[in-house]
C-alpha cells in the first residue's frame, strides 16, 4: 500500500509544527516555502542592533528534518493559485 502524501504550504510556526508532528507518522511530507529557512521575526530588531547574529534567529528547514527520509522540502515563489475543476 502506498503511503499517504501530505503537502504543507508555508514553513512558518504552524507549518513547521505540523511537519514535525507528522514526521513521527507513517506518511510522506512535502513542505513548500518561498525561503529555505525559517525565521523568528520577533528577534529581527536585535539583529539590526548587532545584539544577535542572523544564524541565531534563522534556521535551515532541511536541518529540522535531516533524520527523516520521508520528508522533503521545496522552495517556490508562488504568483497565485490555480483553481481546480475537481471538487474534493
Amino acid at each position: 500500500m502506498e503511503k499517504k502524501h501530505i503537502v504543507i504550504v508555508g514553513a512558518g510556526f504552524g507549518g513547521m509544527k505540523l511537519a514535525k508532528l507528522l514526521a513521527k507518522e507513517d506518511v510522506r511530507i512535502t513542505l513548500i516555502d518561498r525561503h529555505n529557512f525559517t525565521l523568528f521575526q520577533p528577534l529581527l530588531y536585535q539583529v539590526s542592533t548587532s545584539m544577535l547574529s542572523t544564524d541565531e534567529i534563522a534556521y535551515p528547514i532541511r536541518a529540522s528534518f535531516r533524520n527523516n527520509e520521508m520528508s522533503s522540502s521545496l522552495w517556490h515563489m508562488s504568483k497565485g493559485w490555480i483553481k481546480s475543476e475537481r471538487s474534493f
